[in-house]
Parts: C-alpha cells; structure tokens; sequence
C-alpha cells in the first residue's frame, strides 16, 4: 500500500513541527507525485492543523511503499467478480432474481487462517440482498484483534489468546445463507456451482500465504477431501496434517470448532477436546518453526560452501533470529486453558 507523510513547521503559540502520515489508494499515487505536490501538501497541513500558522517553505512531501498485511480480495484478486458472476449465471441462468455472492474485502496474510463454509444471510436482511447477475458490495474487514459483536467469530479470539498468534477467517464460498442444510441440499444437486467457488477461493489461500489453515466446519472438510480433489493435498504427517501447495491444513478439528454447543460447553468432554486442539496447533506451529530453522541453516551452508559470505550472513542471521521467536514462543509450554 503507499502512504504519504506531509511534513512542515509553523507557529501556535510557539514554533512546532508538525507531520502527518496516512494511506492512499494506488490510483491516488500520481496526486501526490505531480509539479504542484508541496501545494497539495501545503493544502493538506492546513486542513489537519487549523489554526497553525505554516511555514510555505518548511512543507515537504513524501511517497513511499510499504507493503500491507492484508490482501485486498477486490482490487488484487483479478476478475473475482467477473468468475462469480459467470459461475451465477451457469448455475441460475443468465436472468435469474437469486441472492447474489458477496466476500469479505481485506483479509490478513500470513496469519493463522480459519476457512468457514460460507457467508451468513439473516432473516431480517434477506430483503436487503442483493439480487441478480451481480455480486453484492464487499464486507469489510472481520476485527481479528477484538471481541467481535458476531458471536461466530468470538472462538477464533480465544484461540488467539492461547497462542498469541495473528488470525483470520475466510469462507470456503460465496453463498449467502445462514441455513447450512440448505448448502448441502445445493451441493448435492449441482457439486460443481460449490466446487468452482472452491477453487477461487485455494487460489486466494495461495496468495495470502497463511501460517497454516484450520478447517473450521465439518461440510468445508466433506467438501475439500471428498470431492474437490483429494489428490491436490499431499499428507504432511500421521497426525492428518495436509499440505496443499505447502500451505498446512489442520482438518480433524472441524467438528469441534464447528459446534457453537461444545466450544461454550463446560463439560469434561468438551475441554479435553479442546485442550486436544490447542496441543495439535502448537505441536504444528512449533514443526513448522523447526523447520524454518532447518531451511535457514542448510541455505548458509550451501552459501558458505559456494563462497558466497555475504549470503551466508543473511541466511546465519535469519536462522538465529528464528531460533530466538521458537525459544520464546509460548507454544512451547503446555499451556492448558
């Protein structure tokens, strides 16, 4: 994503410096780079600090990259609505009145990734949906960092307190309903309306790069390992840990993250299985840690016998400062809840 920091001096009841920084949309870019920018800036420095006598020739300002931690579903998964809108149209025909599909528009990368089945449609908002060939507005951003008001994604802020690992959620299609036997009913009719919306969404998973993916629903495993392709995934260890394209996937654990019921329940039950969970996240965060470190430290021997030092440095470094986010991870305690 770019950002602009405009910066300058002025006087309030005294000489301050003043600067503020915030981001752009990619097309803005030439706005702010073009003959006129210290005007724009100067503009700009006013409206933020009325009232501050500004220097002209103090302004100053600065474009710059920095790259983002969210994937921007809409601007960067090219023809996503177009690949909806066709897959809509096979399945309702070209002037159909159905509830259109709608995604989330940022999602975090690099994160533990929940994949859920599908976005949910309420009763009081079934008139408000969306309709026809066309794909609803995009939902914002789901808050992985606070107690949501959606109680469906409060389980997933749990986890994180366990781990103290970035989450994200992301669903396996595009269907708006609530009513999952519904889902199913459509799948069974037409497996291959649900599998197309599969595949753009493995693709999207492919690019945000996540730490691993937990399988958060029964019917999203039914449908991944029965009938998308199993051979696709490739087993990564005896625990039913599946790697598809190098990415990890958890799948044992969708039944119970799947139920609302056992996740709050108090029961013996259902705290061994949670605590059965926790232990197979960290087990696999922990692998997957100790085999970044592996990586790190065959890549410095291999730089270090080519002769190549510079690389081999950066490869050393790397590895010891892996080895340090491992020593001091909490995953390595056997933390219960």
């Amino acid at each position: 994503m770019f950002k602009v920091k405009i910066y300058g001096s002025g006087e309030q009841n005294g000489a301050i410096q003043i600067h503020k920084i915030f981001q752009i949309e990619d097309k803005q870019i030439g706005e702010y780079n073009g003959s006129d920018k210290l005007d724009v800036a100067f503009n700009l420095l006013k409206f933020y600090y009325p009232g501050v006598i500004i220097d002209p020739k103090s302004v100053g300002l600065l474009t710059f990259y920095e790259p983002s931690i969210y994937y921007n579903m809409y601007a960067e998964c090219y023809g996503l609505d177009e690949n909806l809108k066709k897959i809509w149209a096979e399945h309702y025909g070209e002037n159909h009145n159905e509830i259109s599909p709608v995604y989330q528009k940022m999602i975090r990368k690099n994160a533990i990734t929940f994949l859920t089945l599908n976005p949910s449609l309420y009763p009081k908002d079934i008139d408000l949906a969306t309709r026809g060939n066309k794909v609803h507005p995009p939902f914002g951003l789901i808050d992985c960092t606070d107690i949501s008001p959606n109680q469906f994604y409060n389980k997933f802020h749990d986890i994180e307190k366990i781990l103290n690992e970035p989450w994200t959620a992301i669903d396996l299609h595009y269907i708006r309903n609530s009513n999952q036997k519904e889902i199913e009913g459509i799948f069974n009719k037409n497996r291959n309306f649900i599998t197309e919306q599969v595949q753009i969404t493995l693709d999207i998973i492919t690019e945000i790069q996540p730490t691993l993916v937990i399988v958060a629903n029964k019917f999203v495993e039914t449908i991944l390992f029965n009938h998308v392709g199993f051979s696709s995934f490739t087993r990564m260890d005896e625990n039913n840990i599946f790697r598809y394209k190098e990415i990890p996937f958890i799948i044992q654990e969708s039944r119970f993250l799947g139920s609302r019921r056992l996740w709050v329940s108090k029961s013996q039950n259902a705290l061994r299985l949670k605590n059965k969970m926790f232990t197979e996240i960290k087990r696999l965060l922990i692998k997957l840690k100790e085999a970044e470190v592996e990586k790190y430290s065959n890549e410095k021997n291999t730089y270090i016998k080519d002769g190549d030092y510079e690389l081999a440095s950066k490869a050393r470094d790397a590895e010891r400062k892996t080895k340090r986010q491992l020593k001091n991870s909490p995953n390595y305690g056997a933390k219960q809840i």
